[in-house]
């Protein structure tokens, strides 16, 4: 765990979930809904309708300001275009930056176990992607994504919780340190 500010967390109340496909944010973002007792917001459930058809532009940013004008959330998702909004009205960033093969082994692991029921944050009606353009965003996340999400760390870091996670093992300690 990487906490700017100290390693002492601030109470977390409005938790920011990023990182790459299939790196865990849903399932630490249900872990800690758990056990922070807040409510668990999973963009990619919110955004696609059955058939992965988008939400329509307004109706989606208006959702957006609703969630986090909340007092106590976790929102957890990529969508790289919001991304400073949710970090804005956060107080807890967490960056999920694991390796490229966490992303592949889990994308096939989600194709083959989540084929019929969805995995924890997927749309309903929406079977795992596995296609060229999942694997190739998979691929370019550190060159593309990752420099986007350092920097919007970097800005919105002040007076925040910014916990950066480089490994399944640092992520484990993290929610067990949570109690």
């Amino acid at each position: 765990m990487n906490a700017r500010h100290g390693d002492r967390v601030r109470p977390m109340r409005r938790i920011a979930i990023v990182g790459a496909t299939a790196v865990g944010k849903s399932t630490l973002a249900e872990r800690l809904a758990t056990r922070l007792d807040l409510p668990a917001y999973y963009l990619d459930s919110l955004f696609w309708r059955p058939g992965w058809l988008p939400t329509p532009e307004q109706e989606w940013e208006q959702l957006l300001r609703q969630l986090v004008a909340g007092e106590r959330w976790i929102i957890d998702g990529g969508f790289t275009a919001s991304m400073r909004m949710r970090f804005e009205a956060a107080d807890t960033l967490i960056f999920l930056d694991l390796p490229r093969r966490v992303s592949f082994t889990s994308v096939i692991r989600r194709r083959l176990l989540h084929a019929v029921r969805p995995a924890p944050g997927m749309a309903q009606g929406c079977r795992p992607m596995f296609n060229l353009r999942l694997l190739r965003w998979i691929w370019t996340f550190p060159e593309d994504h990752r420099p986007v999400i350092m920097q919007a760390l970097s800005d919105y870091a002040e007076g925040r919780n910014v916990i950066h996670l480089k490994s399944r093992g640092e992520l484990r300690r993290f929610v067990s340190s949570l109690g």
